[in-house]
């Protein structure tokens, strides 16, 4: 049985979540009402051997949490499971503003200490996390993956007045989709060059370029880019939002898809894309081969010359499109969001981090109380957060 819990604060600590919040969709309203009637701390009960299941990313700029969530494990006596979605800040600090990645460090580098067991996506993300572990010579728990699904998750059944307008300017026009948030590591810098050069190379017949996912916080500047360039302001449209029903019409409808994202734990859009019978161009780093090596499109992510072509290829010719995608209606098999279900469940009987190997006090350790990186397996619950002096 699921029982879903939300961190209030370290005054707080965690309260329940009704179940029916999850599945009307309406936990945004639910944790804000909740936060302005000031609840107090409560002690929650659970069965013996449960299993606490961290999915969202809390802990990445705040180590206050970081903490919680272990000591409440413990307290609990809970198996501690946290997913690691990837580790981008760790590998390109550059992409963040200056100190976030260095916090981020900080706070994974407890996270995996205080973990029983982590969670990945992808065999790339497994590697990463055990490269990040002994660079920062801490002890990995056991790591188990699951695969995400390549089915839309149906939130939202209703078409929204944005949504509409997409479909009628799309209506008719071939275009090319491409799901996700920009900013620098989606790579649209290169998707910005390559329909440059389709204008060039094409003219009026260069295929139109939808993007789905709005503008992320270090995308403003190619976006503005991409608007206000008269070569190519008329064919790339940025959407900044859309509802389910607008995007599973976008897929269906478009040409082929593009993901050139410089890095990813898994990448979402590629399975999508595949699950419709569209082709996929994908970048060929980090999680993205591993999906559907075979009928996925795999380019390097530096290469203009190449994704141009290789558009332009497959817009020019209805034979081509008509091939490939017949391979990918025969040979991808669609993983639904209930079989992803059934692998975290999987995940959670898997061997679990030796608890008391991890936490005894060997002769002569030295617990610097002040570092919280590094004193998590000796604190156990009681202790409030580390402060530079040391920790109460």
């Amino acid at each position: 049985k699921a029982r879903f819990i939300f961190y209030h604060s370290t005054a707080v600590g965690f309260l329940d979540v009704p179940p029916e919040v999850i599945r009307d969709n309406v936990l945004v309203p639910f944790i804000a009402r909740l936060r302005s009637a000031k609840p107090s701390k409560r002690d929650l009960c659970f069965n013996f051997g449960s299993q606490l299941v961290a999915v969202g990313s809390s802990w990445m700029q705040n180590a206050e949490y970081a903490i919680e969530l272990k000591q409440f494990a413990r307290h609990a006596g809970l198996t501690l499971s946290v997913l690691m979605h990837d580790l981008t800040p760790a590998l390109f600090p550059h992409w963040y503003l200056p100190g976030y990645s260095e916090r981020w460090a900080s706070n994974c580098s407890s996270i995996i200490q205080v973990a029983d067991r982590l969670l990945v996506y992808s065999d790339s993300t497994t590697r990463d996390v055990l490269a990040f572990a002994d660079k920062q010579g801490v002890e990995a728990p056991p790591i188990a993956k699951i695969r995400l699904a390549d089915e839309i998750g149906m939130l939202t059944l209703q078409v929204t007045k944005e949504g509409e307008a997409v479909q009628r300017m799309m209506k008719g026009q071939p275009f090319v989709l491409c799901v996700g948030a920009i900013h620098i590591r989606k790579n649209y810098t290169l998707l910005y060059d390559v329909w440059t050069m389709l204008n060039e190379s094409m003219g009026m017949a260069a295929p139109h370029l939808v993007i789905v996912g709005g503008v992320g916080w270090n995308g403003a500047e190619i976006a503005r880019v991409m608007r206000e360039d008269p070569r190519v302001s008329a064919r790339i449209h940025i959407v900044e939002s859309i509802d389910d029903l607008s995007l599973e019409w976008l897929y269906s409808h478009a040409l082929m898809t593009v993901y050139p994202s410089l890095y990813e734990g898994w990448g979402l859009p590629v399975g999508e894309s595949l699950a419709h019978g569209k082709i996929c161009l994908s970048s060929n780093s980090s999680s993205m081969p591993e999906i559907a090596r075979e009928l996925t499109d795999l380019l390097d992510p530096l290469d203009r010359a190449a994704w141009a072509a290789r558009i332009q290829h497959y817009a020019s010719s209805r034979s081509s499109r008509a091939r490939q995608e017949a391979r990918i209606r025969a040979g991808f098999a669609i993983t639904p969001w209930s079989t992803t279900a059934t692998h975290i469940v999987d995940a959670l009987k898997q061997p679990a981090r030796d608890r008391g190997k991890v936490e005894a006090y060997n002769m002569g350790d030295v617990i610097v109380t002040s570092d919280t990186g590094r004193e998590n397996p000796y604190l156990s619950s009681g202790w409030y957060r580390p402060e530079n002096w040391g920790c109460w």
